[in-house]
């Protein structure tokens, strides 16, 4: 039995498309100037389990994580002075 299959990787090594076990695939955009994840994609079949958008501040740290299913609720980060 395969629990976890890396599937697509972008030029830079970071998985672009994985699948699991019970059949749900997932992908994943980046930034291009950053490297960055922008967004995260779930599904099993044509169903999205999961749909996820990142923005970040300008020094790199996470800033926002949406959900964007349906009730598009997000998280915001803010950090504490270094």
């Amino acid at each position: 039995m395969v629990y976890w299959q890396r599937q697509k990787d972008n030029p830079d090594g970071q998985i672009e498309l994985e699948q699991f076990g019970n059949s749900i695939q997932t992908t994943r955009t980046y930034f291009s100037q950053t490297g960055r994840l922008s967004t995260q994609v779930s599904k099993s079949s044509t169903t999205n389990r999961q749909n996820l958008a990142f923005r970040y501040w300008n020094d790199g740290s996470l800033k926002r994580r949406s959900n964007l299913m349906g009730t598009a609720e997000y998280e915001r980060f803010e950090y504490d002075a270094a």
